[in-house]
């Protein structure tokens, strides 16, 4: 998604009210892919029509990418999941992992 695809959708915006979780959801997305390329976030800011601050105070909050099961923790049941930036869950059935990352998403 290109930034003047975004730019007019947050600009609608008045200071002090919130944006849209989809809209923001979004622009992250948008953020974390030009970040990649190497895109600064002043550069990502200006494209979507954020201040730097919030859009690095977004791109900041926990959220899960992506989770990896290792395996069953040893003395019991359930799922080890190592998700970014070390967080780490233990003992998890299949059912409540999948309750937890619908909850988070």
């Amino acid at each position: 998604m290109k930034g003047s695809e975004l730019g007019p959708m947050v600009r609608t915006r008045g200071a002090g009210r919130p944006y849209d979780a989809g809209d923001r959801a979004r622009v992250v997305e948008h953020a974390i892919a030009r970040r990649r390329e190497g895109a600064g976030i002043g550069a990502i800011a200006r494209e979507v029509g954020v201040s730097s601050t919030t859009l690095y105070e977004w791109l900041r909050e926990p959220r899960f990418e992506a989770v990896e099961i290792v395996g069953r923790v040893q003395r019991g049941e359930g799922l080890v999941v190592h998700g970014p930036h070390g967080v780490r869950v233990e003992g998890l059935s299949v059912a409540e992992l999948a309750d937890l990352l619908r909850r988070l998403g």
